[in-house]
């Protein structure tokens, strides 16, 4: 912890209210945004703001060092899902195509088989009705 006069029991409240109002950017809202619809009343909005007294010059020399040594976490990717490749799809010479429109009972799945002309880790092309 970097104050060692406060017990950190006393402190979680608050740190776990500034984790709930802190803006993501990757989501471009407050976790408490996405849950109540707006933002959460900090308690420093409880009171009427008054004029700021002027700062201390070593203090904001100081501050200014720490804010610029600060890097941002990179942001996360909540939708990214991984892809499935079975092994086999890697030395295979022909595939089935799968068909996702609607289809009667009783129906056949699959199309093909198709030859391979050239694949990637994800893609193939495959050579279909001559083409």
């Amino acid at each position: 912890m970097c104050h060692t006069s406060v017990h950190w029991v006393s402190a979680l409240p608050a740190v776990l209210l500034g984790l709930r109002t802190v803006f993501k950017e990757d989501l471009q809202c407050s976790p408490a945004e996405m849950v109540y619809g707006k933002n959460l009343c900090l308690p420093s909005q409880f009171f009427v703001q008054q004029q700021p007294q002027a700062a201390d010059n070593g203090f904001i020399k100081k501050l200014k060092t720490h804010i610029q040594q600060l890097r941002a976490t990179p942001t996360s990717n909540h939708s990214a899902k991984p892809t499935f490749v079975y092994r086999d799809l890697s030395v295979c010479f022909h595939v089935f195509l799968r068909v996702d429109a609607f289809q009667p009972s009783l129906s056949k799945p699959y199309t093909g088989p198709y030859k391979v002309l050239s694949r990637t880790n994800k893609n193939f092309i495959i050579l279909k009705d001559n083409k």
